[in-house]
């Protein structure tokens, strides 16, 4: 009898190790939910470039760029990783200050590339990828 107790307990402590190395919550969709995106309250609208080329819209849980034809949308980019089991694979923001946002895009939890968003006023912000810029985004 007390085989089987420590048979069952083991088999209970396996499940629950499982489940805790297997984090996959999923919403009303099915779909696996992955780390979401909090961009701060003052970057929450659409900003482009002098040029309009690099645009950004920035929402409450995602961010989307887009430039010439080419649009990239982050929340659904950390979607798809998550469905494929790429965990620490996607796009990662940090605790914004009332002036500075970073995102960074991870592979295997190893960041990949930074970017950077400074707010300069109230109608304008300067981002950089990996310390190239700043490039100028204004408010639309």
């Amino acid at each position: 009898m007390k085989k089987r107790v420590q048979f069952y307990l083991f088999i209970l402590l396996c499940w629950f190790l499982i489940q805790c190395d297997n984090p996959t919550s999923t919403d009303s969709n099915g779909r696996i939910i992955p780390e979401t995106l909090s961009p701060p309250a003052w970057i929450i609208r659409n900003w482009s470039d002098d040029f309009i080329i690099n645009n950004y819209t920035f929402t409450t849980d995602n961010v989307v760029f887009s430039a010439d034809g080419t649009t990239i949308d982050f929340q659904a980019m950390n979607y798809l990783f998550a469905s494929q089991g790429a965990e620490g694979t996607g796009y990662y923001d940090s605790t914004p200050t009332a002036t500075n946002y970073t995102i960074e895009a991870k592979h295997d939890y190893v960041t990949a590339q930074t970017l950077i968003f400074q707010q300069t006023s109230a109608v304008t912000l300067d981002y950089s990828v990996d310390g190239i810029g700043p490039i100028n985004l204004n408010k639309q």
